[in-house]
């Protein structure tokens, strides 16, 4: 199994892009990480703090709140976030559908993200598979990318037919949601 290592953006320029998340708010929430010890203190980078502090619109109450569940569902969600590795499922995946981000950005300045069926051949589509190969790709351009305004997700289901609806997995669905909404 080959193994994918993000090149992480670098903090200092993360510093220097005009959204206020500064070094002393990270020092905050560094130290806040080592008084939870069920957090994996030792495996969030400093950008990670940066992603989620900026995410939640700078406020250090609802980062904290926002890294705990996230790392608890990742943690408690195996499906989407242990094994994430080319192997051969994941290969097949990739080469089933187009999950991509664009070079450019929204008029409003916000990252843009594509995603499309390929082989519109059911037995190969795994909707758990599908979204695990999309987190696995956001969570890579969020590290070599850093922060961005916003984030758009344009899907496009034109090759979707009712059999592939018949194959989500509502449980898929249900984790998706509650892992993507807003805890602000």
């Amino acid at each position: 199994m080959e193994s994918v290592e993000a090149k992480e953006f670098p903090i200092e320029e993360e510093y220097k892009k005009n959204h206020g998340v500064t070094p002393e708010d990270v020092m905050v929430l560094r130290k806040w990480l080592q008084t939870q010890p069920h957090l994996p203190e030792r495996h969030i980078t400093d950008l990670d703090l940066v992603l989620a502090y900026h995410s939640c619109n700078r406020s250090t109450e609802v980062t904290k709140q926002t890294l705990d569940l996230n790392y608890t569902f990742r943690t408690n969600v195996n499906d989407y976030f242990q094994s994430r590795s080319l192997d051969s499922n994941m290969t097949k995946m990739l080469n089933n559908l187009v999950i991509i981000p664009l070079a450019g950005r929204s008029h409003d300045g916000n990252a843009v993200f594509y995603s499309q069926l390929v082989d519109t051949d059911l037995s190969t589509f795994s909707c758990t598979e599908g979204l695990k190969a999309m987190l696995m790709i956001i969570d890579l351009w969020q590290y070599e990318e850093g922060t961005w305004p916003a984030f758009e997700m344009v899907a496009n289901f034109a090759n979707y037919t009712f059999g592939h609806i018949t194959k989500i997995d509502l449980r898929s669905i249900q984790l998706m949601a509650f892992y993507l909404q807003p805890y602000h």
